[in-house]
C-alpha cells in the first residue's frame, strides 16, 4: 500500500599490484549512495495503514552513504594479511520522531569499523 521511490548508485573498483617477486596487493572499494522516499500510500477503508512515524523511519533509518575498502596483501603462497574499513554514514535512530519536542529520534553519527585478518594456508584443504 506504500508508494516508495528508491534512488541510488553503487560503484565498485578493484585493482591488483605485484609487490616484489612473491607478493601481491589486492584492493577493492565498494561505494553505495541510496535514498528512500515514501511518496504516497493508499488508504484502506479511510485509514492510513502505515503511520507517519513509521514512514519517517523508512526514509531516515538507513545511511545514504556507505563504503567498504578492502586490502588483501598476499605474501608468498601461504600467507595473507587483510584489512577492511567499513563506513556507515549518519542516519537516525528508529525510536522517537525527528525534531520532536519530547523524546526526539537520535541522530547517529557516521562511523568506521576496521577489521584485520591474517591467514595461513596450511595445505590444499585447510586455511587458518
Amino acid at each position: 500500500a506504500l508508494d516508495v521511490e528508491h534512488e541510488g548508485v553503487d560503484i565498485v573498483a578493484t585493482s591488483s599490484f605485484d609487490v616484489g617477486s612473491a607478493s601481491e596487493l589486492n584492493l577493492a572499494l565498494a561505494y553505495s549512495y541510496n535514498t528512500i522516499e515514501v511518496v504516497g500510500q493508499k488508504l484502506i477503508q479511510g485509514i492510513q495503514p502505515v503511520n507517519d512515524g513509521l514512514v519517517e523511519d523508512i526514509e531516515n533509518n538507513y545511511p545514504e552513504h556507505r563504503w567498504v575498502l578492502t586490502g588483501n596483501f598476499l605474501i608468498g603462497e601461504n600467507w595473507n594479511v587483510m584489512t577492511r574499513v567499513n563506513f556507515f554514514g549518519e542516519h537516525y535512530d528508529e525510536r522517537g520522531r525527528i525534531g520532536a519536542a519530547t523524546d526526539p529520534s537520535a541522530k547517529i553519527d557516521a562511523i568506521y569499523y576496521v577489521d584485520l585478518e591474517a591467514g595461513w594456508q596450511v595445505n590444499d584443504n585447510w586455511k587458518v
